[in-house]
């Protein structure tokens, strides 16, 4: 299939895609080719996988627990496919996609302006796959990345991304409402976005509002540079390196970077968030000045170590063990980084807060809460000793 990519009513290049296979050929610049994600252009077969791995990250993921029910009910090949068919709108960007002529406008077609019917997201939350079958793919849902259960939904009539709890991972959730409730207490209220706990239909979900506005690129990190991940190829979890991390910012050009990375070290350091990686981390990119600043933080599931209730397990039945590990990958801030903004007075007595949230997660066994407080604390007394140096 031959695919037009619109940046609002810019087109930037053309392309070929088997649909089947998420496999793209022969990249074309058009009319504004600068506003091209990084590194696309070249004939080279690099060029290719990129556009291709932009394109994905502009889909449903791989990993989602529904992704083959939801093809199936719409008929769709790929997730790619099915973020064609929907014309590729989303409340991240504002790039989209024309399969032919005239067919689709930015105007009348983004979300930013235009609303959308829910059902298609209502449906996915619910698993009611047969309503899924009749409901309309023209939804930011359908390129909605990640790899849990979740839409696009009105609430208070603004629109938030909820994520549903299921699998026997609803900790995961309360994880990123504990991370949430520290961030409020620690960062000013532009660093993160903030998370809620919702109900939806008896379910356990979290909502957070769309911090994306109308001329505004949110691009992941892993497309503007060369960031580590914090998986290796060898499937071991890596410690993250803050100061590779500095110069891969400095590098491209990011809008305070450093002072970003220091406000990311104490999070992930107290809260225990172990899923850095280069797609949650974002990039904004202002379409009219053309700079760039990170995002704030945006993806907090699992945080606490509630990622897997078998990670919670081993941690609890090996103490010595969870506690070296915390040691060696949550200790890691960097003296000289800039910390007066840090102020750790408002987290006194929040380990409570943590035994007392985590305790209410059935999944959790009776003595891990206790043991996430012990952790915390021991959080708390690092970065308290790195920030006053």
């Amino acid at each position: 299939m031959l695919v037009t990519l619109m940046h609002q009513n810019n087109e930037v290049l053309e392309f070929e895609i088997d649909l089947k296979e998420q496999a793209v050929l022969h990249i074309r610049p058009l009319a504004a080719p600068e506003l091209a994600p990084p590194a696309i252009f070249g004939g080279t077969q690099d060029a290719n996988e990129r556009l291709g791995r932009f394109l994905q990250s502009r889909a449903l993921h791989p990993y989602r627990p529904d992704l083959g029910r939801i093809l199936e009910a719409t008929e769709a090949a790929s997730a790619v496919e099915l973020a064609v068919r929907a014309g590729g709108f989303s409340l991240s960007d504002q790039y989209w996609y024309r399969t032919q002529p005239g067919a689709l406008t930015w105007q009348g077609s983004n979300y930013f302006r235009n609303a959308w019917d829910t059902a298609f997201g209502e449906a996915v939350l619910s698993g009611d796959f047969a309503a899924l079958a009749k409901a309309d793919v023209a939804t930011p849902d359908a390129t909605c990345g990640g790899s849990q259960r979740k839409a696009w939904l009105f609430l208070d009539g603004a629109p938030h991304l909820v994520k549903a709890a299921g699998d026997g991972r609803d900790a995961a959730l309360v994880g990123e409402i504990l991370a949430s409730r520290m961030l409020e207490l620690l960062l000013a209220s532009d660093d993160f976005v903030p998370h809620e706990l919702v109900v939806r239909d008896g379910m356990t979900c979290t909502a957070a509002p769309l911090f994306v506005r109308e001329g505004i690129d949110l691009l992941a990190a892993s497309l503007m540079g060369s960031f580590e991940e914090r998986i290796g190829s060898d499937g071991a979890w890596q410690s993250p390196d803050w100061k590779k991390l500095e110069r891969t910012l400095d590098g491209i050009g990011i809008e305070g970077g450093r002072l970003f990375l220091a406000k990311l070290s104490v999070a992930s350091s107290l809260c225990l968030y172990g899923d850095i990686h280069a797609d949650n981390l974002g990039v904004m990119r202002d379409c009219a000045e053309g700079t760039l600043h990170l995002a704030p933080l945006y993806d907090l599931d699992g945080a606490f170590g509630t990622y897997s209730h078998e990670v919670v397990r081993h941690a609890h039945e090996n103490r010595k063990l969870a506690l070296l590990f915390v040691s060696w990958g949550y200790r890691n801030l960097v003296p000289s980084w800039d910390y007066s903004w840090c102020d750790l007075a408002p987290l006194e007595g929040f380990g409570e807060t943590v035994e007392r949230m985590l305790s209410q997660c059935d999944e959790i066994g009776d003595g891990y809460p206790a043991f996430a407080r012990e952790l915390f604390e021991a959080q708390l007394d690092y970065v308290a000793s790195v920030i006053t140096r």
